[in-house]
Parts: C-alpha cells; structure tokens; sequence
C-alpha cells in the first residue's frame, strides 16, 4: 500500500489542507500546493480581488550613548 500527502510548497506542514494552483508566466506554467495562508495572495488574484498587504515594518529608534556620539563624530578638517 501506498500513501501519498501533499503538503505546502512552502511551510511543508502535514496536517494543513492544501490546494494546487497553476501559474502561467509568458509560455511557462507550473503548479504549486499551498496551505491557506500561503496560498491567500494566489487566491486573491485569482478572484480578482486585491490581494492583503504586508503590514509595514517600524524601524526602531536607536539609543546611542554621549561617547558613541562623539567618537562618530567626523574631525572637522582645515
């Protein structure tokens, strides 16, 4: 007896469902097995809806002590 799973192209998890879907580029078309998550953006496109946004990174303030702020001092040259 044979058992075959499909898992997640990308997250390669067993006990997610999946879906294949099949993506054209010019003349070349391949497939691909996806988890909902992983497949959300390929479904939205093919619906035609938008598909969701990452939401955008905060880039954190950075702390510098009085000594690190002196020694990135550039000499002023004459």
């Amino acid at each position: 007896m044979k058992i075959e799973v499909r898992v997640c192209d990308v997250c390669k998890d067993p006990t997610l469902q999946v879906a294949t879907y099949t993506v054209s580029v010019g003349d070349k078309t391949g497939t691909t097995d996806r988890c909902g998550p992983h497949g959300a953006e390929l479904k939205a496109i093919a619906e035609g809806t938008p598909p969701p946004r990452p939401r955008p990174r905060r880039r954190g303030s950075r702390v510098a002590s009085m000594d690190e702020v002196e020694a990135a001092r550039v000499p002023n040259e004459r």
